[in-house]
């Protein structure tokens, strides 16, 4: 009888045991499954975190851009143009595309007292690198306006005397201190665009001391030169 309750009672040491470890097994199990799915959440947050800072980061850089040609865009869209003579403060202003005569007047502070306020069409356009010149009344009375300043009319020409006198142009020479964009188009091999950095350096550089400084200009070189330097005077 013993015996039997030792077996009994080994049996049943054998049973608890194995129980035990079954549900020892299925608790490591268990966790292991929570831990793998810790995991792959840290995992998705983290790729979803990154990928936020990559569109912010995309989203500032387009932005950056974007504000970067706005500016270049706005600075390219002014125009420079020279006023002197009977104006209260001579000088160049940038203006925007399409600005009337009487608008750059404004901006000079308006004409003198003394200025012929006729000699210029005040509705007219302004281009760019333009120079207008404002004479005094005694000027035009005696003929006697400065040469080279009172060029580059809008429509390339000043009547004076009842006679069209072709501004920019002396002697059969185009002046290319004082011509106009039509009119240095008129030059051999000189395209509109051409003649438009010819006046753009002008304003920018300065006037040209000789012939041969029109070289600077960009896309004129000494072939270009050679054909028109018959054509050209700077005085």
């Amino acid at each position: 009888m013993k015996k039997i309750i030792l077996l009994s009672a080994f049996i049943l040491t054998i049973a608890f045991g194995l129980c035990g470890c079954k549900k020892d097994d299925a608790t490591v199990h268990f966790a292991s499954e929570t831990e793998q799915t810790a995991v792959v959440s840290s995992d998705v947050n983290r790729q979803t975190a990154d990928s936020k800072e990559k569109k912010a980061s995309s989203d500032g850089e387009q932005e950056q851009k974007a504000k970067d040609t706005a500016d270049d865009t706005d600075e390219s869209s002014e125009w420079c143009v020279y006023i002197c003579g009977q104006v209260a403060n001579p000088g160049v202003y940038r203006v925007k595309p399409g600005a009337r005569v009487c608008e750059l007047v404004d901006m000079a502070g308006g004409m003198l007292d003394t200025a012929d306020k006729s000699f210029w069409n005040l509705a007219s356009e302004l281009y760019d690198g333009q120079m207008l010149y404002f004479p005094t009344v005694e000027e035009l009375k005696s003929d006697h306006i400065p040469e080279g300043t009172y060029t580059t009319g809008i429509d390339g020409s000043l009547m004076k005397g009842g006679a069209e006198e072709h501004i920019g142009v002396k002697d059969g020479k185009l002046n290319i201190n004082t011509a106009t964009v039509e009119q240095l188009m008129a030059l051999s091999g000189i395209g509109e665009s051409k003649a438009k950095s010819i006046v753009e350096d002008r304003a920018k550089n300065g006037l040209f001391s000789s012939i041969e400084d029109i070289t600077r200009v960009s896309g004129i070189g000494e072939a270009m030169f050679n054909k028109i330097k018959d054509d050209i005077t700077v005085n």
